[in-house]
């Protein structure tokens, strides 16, 4: 669905596949993983008309796009793929985990949390060559890159993770609420979706210190932040919130 930020009005509603599970823009077009069909597609942003459907493993269940590539991490297949967005070619395969959940693409790299192995993993983008394996805590759920750190938010051990992005040298703890599912940065904050909780959280970057706790709905799933609102999708409440 596509509704006006600001106001909530219903502007389309879009037919995809079975279960989408992930989202990624890529301007004029924006990408859907469909986790029941095993595919993703392509729509074009302004209509919702889909331009293309290609074929990728079992249950994707993350996006991310890095120039004319597409990087789609499969859950139920234990790979992530590398595919050309123009055609769908697939360019490589890449074993990593159990159950990959979420992944990040900053030019030459990408990494992948791996909710069933309780790692994330370092590939080169180029090639999906394995670089290096990080411990983390139990069912990594969401990633986010800030310069030379990677956050990791673990949704089995109630904390998030901050890690020198290249070496994985921990470097900070942070406890938050019951089953964090989704993270997101807003200056010199960062905010966490708690679904075991019903609430978000926006603690200090500088040294985790929880600022502020909203209750929102049931099992906020995901976040979106520009500026001073934010927008928190509520899974088991079939809404959206906005906070300001």
């Amino acid at each position: 669905m596509m509704l006006n930020a600001y106001t909530g009005e219903l502007i389309a509603t879009y037919e995809i596949g079975r279960n989408p599970s992930a989202l990624a823009p890529d301007r004029p077009y924006l990408w859907v993983a469909n986790a029941g069909s095993n595919n993703v597609m392509m729509l074009r942003s302004s209509d919702g008309k889909v331009l293309a459907t290609y074929s990728v493993g079992q249950g994707p269940s993350a996006l991310a796009v890095n120039g004319p590539y597409l990087w789609v991490a499969n859950a139920g297949s234990d790979n992530v793929m590398l595919l050309r967005s123009s055609d769908g070619s697939i360019l490589a395969t890449c074993a990593v985990g159990k159950s990959p959940s979420a992944l990040i693409v900053d030019g030459s790299y990408v990494w992948v949390a791996n909710a069933g192995s309780d790692n994330v993993m370092l590939l080169r983008s180029s090639t999906g060559e394995l670089l290096a394996t990080y411990a983390v805590g139990k069912s990594p759920s969401a990633l986010a890159l800030s310069g030379n750190y990677l956050w990791v938010v673990n949704s089995g051990s109630n904390n998030v993770m901050m890690l020198n992005a290249y070496t994985g040298e921990l470097l900070a703890t942070y406890s938050v609420g019951k089953s964090p599912s989704a993270f997101a940065f807003s200056g010199p904050y960062f905010w966490v979706a708690n679904a075991g909780s019903n609430n978000v959280m926006m603690l200090s970057i500088s040294d985790g210190r929880v600022i502020v706790t909203y209750n929102v709905g049931d099992q906020p799933s995901a976040l979106a932040i520009d500026g001073a609102r934010v927008w928190v999708a509520n899974a088991g409440s079939d809404n959206v919130m906005l906070l300001k």
